[in-house]
């Protein structure tokens, strides 16, 4: 009886969630058709942090018997959740392939301040670069946190044969990327005709 209860809450509670699903070619076409492309808000598959480290940094010395030195740091890191809404708000292509760019940010309206998704050859759309940012040198991206076994480096996913770079994590044979994703709520309501034959 327990069971029961157990598996219709379950049932009620995610009847009505969108489930997350890559964003494919296919799905895009789709959104074309509909010319709902920009409209549509998409999500990042893993938590993405892009670290900006400071152009001028803060330095001082001091000599009394020794010299001592404290340099002070302020990186900007810019950390897109996968419960953070992305919008497309440009496209073009590279290597044949398109590419969409990304804002995360509410101010973002223009591939400068974008994150840019390359589709790959399995027809995902997969991270491969980042923004820059005024006032900072050139972004480090981690996938997860902010750690340098999570770095993300410019490279092949799979082949050489690729078309383009996508930044990547290598963990031994995989190669471990942030692709997009988009939250798609499919329901397939299924009605029986029901006859019952009255016999002879």
């Amino acid at each position: 009886m327990m069971w029961r209860w157990m598996i219709t809450g379950i049932l009620v509670c995610t009847a009505g969630c969108a489930r997350r699903q890559a964003l494919t070619a296919g799905e895009l076409a789709q959104l074309d058709e509909r010319a709902a492309a920009t409209s549509v808000r998409v999500y990042v598959s893993k938590r993405l942090v892009a670290e900006y480290p400071e152009l001028a940094l803060e330095r001082t010395v001091a000599v009394d018997r020794e010299i001592r030195v404290r340099t002070r740091e302020r990186p900007l890191r810019e950390i897109v959740g996968r419960g953070t809404a992305g919008q497309v708000v440009a496209r073009d292509g590279v290597n044949g392939a398109p590419r969409l760019w990304i804002a995360f940010a509410g101010a973002c309206e223009a591939s400068a301040c974008a994150y840019g998704f390359v589709e790959t050859e399995d027809g995902r759309y997969r991270l491969a670069s980042l923004p820059a940012r005024a006032e900072y040198r050139e972004a480090a991206g981690y996938r997860g946190a902010v750690r340098e076994r999570r770095r993300l480096q410019a490279g092949r996913r799979e082949s050489l044969g690729e078309r383009n770079e996508v930044l990547v994590l290598r963990r031994g044979e995989r190669a471990l990327t942030v692709e997009l994703e988009i939250k798609k709520d499919s329901r397939e309501r299924r009605r029986a005709r029901v006859v019952r034959p009255g016999g002879r």
